[in-house]
């Protein structure tokens, strides 16, 4: 079973800056996509897989959105910024009310 298979909500592309860290958010990275379940993060340098993660999401317009997650992978591809994959273990209704607002799933 791929990993699309097993989300709940597809993923959709949405670049919003945002910052993150263990316990703080510290570093600053970009998202990729991102759904009420799970996101991935471009960012200069990652964390390990398995880290918990913090995360605030700073929108263009609205207040930030702060999450909780794991990351659940690593890659980092040769002349590219770090890519993590983040599962979410506790959401929002603003993230929820950010991914239907840029989404076709309503």
């Amino acid at each position: 079973m791929s990993k699309k298979d097993k989300r709940v909500y597809p993923r959709i592309d949405i670049k919003e800056k945002l910052k993150f860290g263990e316990d703080t958010p510290i570093h600053d990275g970009y998202s990729r996509n991102l759904s009420p379940d799970g996101m991935s993060i471009s960012a200069e340098k990652g964390l390990p897989t398995n880290s918990n993660i913090t995360i605030k999401i700073n929108r263009a317009t609205g207040d930030p959105i702060d999450v909780e997650g794991k990351v659940i992978w690593v890659s980092n591809p040769p002349g590219m910024h770090t890519l993590m994959g983040v599962k979410f273990t506790n959401s929002s209704e603003e993230l929820l009310r950010l991914y239907k607002s840029r989404s076709r799933y309503k």
